[in-house]
């Protein structure tokens, strides 16, 4: 399933677009239910790969701002000692079963995760 499709990301107005609307159209709504954090999309730039958005965020605060892309999902399976990486554009997982590495845009280096550690009997 995609997050984020081309036809949605076309829809997006430009930043800055809807900034003097007092009523700005909201053109999605992200949000992480483990977390209680939720991003309603008012613009968005749909050429850049980082996907920059602005908009409303719910989460320690409410409040306008901008916001970067949508983070990999991780869903892990202990039973089969596996976990399913989506990514926003992915039409299917990739099934990672030895590590999981990831880097933000910006960082420099990358997160390594190491699943035998995850798994490993308590």
């Amino acid at each position: 399933m995609k997050l984020l499709t081309t036809e949605l990301r076309a829809q997006f107005p430009r930043l800055y677009q809807q900034e003097n609307i007092p009523d700005p159209t909201i053109y999605a709504k992200f949000f992480t239910p483990d977390a209680n954090w939720t991003s309603y999309v008012t613009e968005g730039d749909a050429d850049d790969s980082d996907s920059r958005f602005f908009g409303f965020v719910v989460g320690l605060e409410k409040e306008w701002g901008y916001f970067h892309g949508i983070a990999p999902c991780w869903v892990v399976d202990i039973e089969n000692r596996q976990v399913e990486v989506w990514t926003p554009d992915a039409l299917f997982p990739m099934v990672e079963r030895e590590r999981l590495v990831w880097r933000h845009p910006h960082a420099k280096t990358e997160c390594v995760v190491e699943l035998a550690e995850i798994f490993r009997p308590i």
